[in-house]
């Protein structure tokens, strides 16, 4: 009989505030919105890129607007893709829709910390398949893995390396 305390989740949505947050800075790290807009955005929102935030704030919600007009024609799932308007040599974080930052910004309300391994690359077949950072607390544990080059829908991109990582968790193997 195995025994397995834990589960698989593939970028949960957790909350629509983190959703709005991090969909605004996600946009900014991979050039889909330039430094100016949001660094303006940022400025006048007081980091807070929620259109609630923007109630009496002109400036904010200007702002706001000006970022949406980069940001919507996208579409989320591929917003690196080619059939997108602005590629980005970050290849590697290719979803605006459920980025992994909103995930690292869900998991601080866990209130884990990091423990040794941080940010670490695993490998497959020689190469780098992604990163991977372990938390905990006295509660639990629990281990954030990205797979390079993947969108939204991870094992559509890269197959054998979410087979890959599913297989080492499941065997209590270390990426």
């Amino acid at each position: 009989m195995i025994t397995r305390h834990g589960y698989v989740l593939g970028n949960p949505v957790t909350t629509k505030y983190l959703e709005d947050q991090t969909k605004v800075e996600y946009a900014h790290r991979v050039s889909v919105l330039s430094d100016k807009i949001y660094e303006s955005a940022k400025g006048r929102c007081h980091g807070d890129y929620r259109p609630i935030a923007a109630k009496g704030n002109a400036q904010c919600k200007k702002n706001l607007e000006t970022a949406s007009k980069c940001i919507d024609p996208i579409e989320n799932e591929f917003v690196l893709e080619s059939k997108c308007f602005h590629p980005s040599p970050d290849k590697w974080c290719r979803d605006i829709c459920m980025p992994y930052m909103f995930t690292l910004k869900w998991m601080k309300k866990l209130n884990v910390v990091p423990n040794d391994v941080y940010w670490s690359h695993w490998f497959l077949y020689g190469q780098v398949a992604g990163y991977v950072t372990e938390y905990s607390n006295d509660i639990y544990n629990l281990t954030f893995t990205k797979i390079k080059g993947a969108g939204h829908v991870a094992p559509e991109y890269k197959p054998r390396e979410c087979l890959a990582m599913f297989q080492r968790w499941i065997t209590f193997n270390p990426l």
